[in-house]
């Protein structure tokens, strides 16, 4: 099962988080919770990929957090697909946008 959300072009959008402060520092903590869960966080061309185990209260946490995100920063394409494995979580956004997905899903540096 697939979903997207965000622009289809980027440019569409304004860089702009719609969140107040208190909302940025709950929904940081909502972050860290998640990349605790995460299997892997990958870099890709224009954003990122994060894999989480395969998991009812998991996947919806994934997935509310995809629509959340959608919300507040619709700059950003973000997609959610799930297999019998794993629920994986991409998000992508301009160039100008990388160091706000690298701040939500930081990749590990070898």
């Amino acid at each position: 099962m697939s979903e997207s959300r965000g622009p289809r072009n980027h440019s569409e959008a304004p860089l702009a988080c719609s969140l107040s402060a208190g909302e940025q520092v709950d929904r940081g903590i909502w972050l860290a919770r998640l990349r605790h869960a995460a299997l892997a966080i990958e870099a890709r061309d224009g954003g990122v990929s994060v894999r989480f185990p395969a998991g009812g209260a998991l996947e919806a946490e994934v997935r509310a957090i995809a629509a959340a995100e959608a919300e507040c920063c619709p700059f950003l394409d973000i997609a959610v697909e799930a297999t019998a494995d794993q629920v994986e979580l991409r998000m992508d956004g301009p160039p100008e946008a990388r160091p706000i997905i690298d701040a939500m899903f930081p990749v590990a540096s070898d």
